[in-house]
């Protein structure tokens, strides 16, 4: 894989507890060699770290405390890759980590996790895309929807593809071409240009 004019490796994982698994982590990345990894309920306080090889690792802890591992966001990107970490604005509903890449035209990746009890979540949608209308979002929602391969829709899967389908996508891309199933869990990636 790897960077190139033409296309970006991305790949989204709920890690349910990252240090653990850093070095199965290593061995994919080995292997698969993406050039974004965006992480979800990562487990890491704000002291925490993991350190790979010629990536470069933002995290965002969770909200609720500084030495509390729970829950959480990650990104892991090329050294090589022209970026910058994008601090978050204040975001009430969803846990994110965002960087941007200036080059492609500018575009914003945030690996998100939204917690199955928070319902208000596409509020912190608008404040992310406010920050870049060129924006990829991917990762844990627990929002299904039989539109994205779940077996049954529930209330956050159809808030979620109203919103997808609102005045953020306007006539940019049709929603199908938004969705990317990922093994072992279905994910949910959302692209807006």
């Amino acid at each position: 894989m790897g960077f190139s004019p033409t296309g970006l490796c991305a790949i989204t994982w709920n890690a349910n507890g990252l240090l653990g698994k850093v070095d199965d982590l290593r061995e994919f990345i080995g292997r698969v060699k993406p050039d974004i990894i965006l992480l979800q309920e990562i487990r890491l306080s704000g002291a925490d770290s993991i350190a790979i090889p010629n990536y470069t690792f933002y995290s965002t802890p969770t909200r609720t405390g500084y030495r509390r591992r729970c829950r959480g966001t990650a990104i892991l990107i090329k050294s090589t890759i022209n970026h910058q970490y994008i601090p978050n604005p204040i975001l009430h509903h969803i846990e994110a980590t965002m960087v941007n890449l200036p080059n492609i035209p500018p575009i914003n990746f945030v690996s998100a996790y939204r917690p199955p009890y928070d319902a208000l979540f596409t509020l912190d949608f608008e404040l992310l895309y406010a920050c870049n209308s060129a924006i990829f979002i991917a990762g844990d929602l627990n929002a299904r929807h039989r539109s994205w391969n779940s077996t049954k829709n529930c209330r956050y899967g159809k808030q979620l593809k109203n919103f997808a389908a609102g005045p953020y996508r306007g006539d940019r891309a049709p929603l199908a071409e938004n969705y990317c199933f990922v093994q072992l869990r279905v994910l949910l990636l959302l692209m807006f240009f």
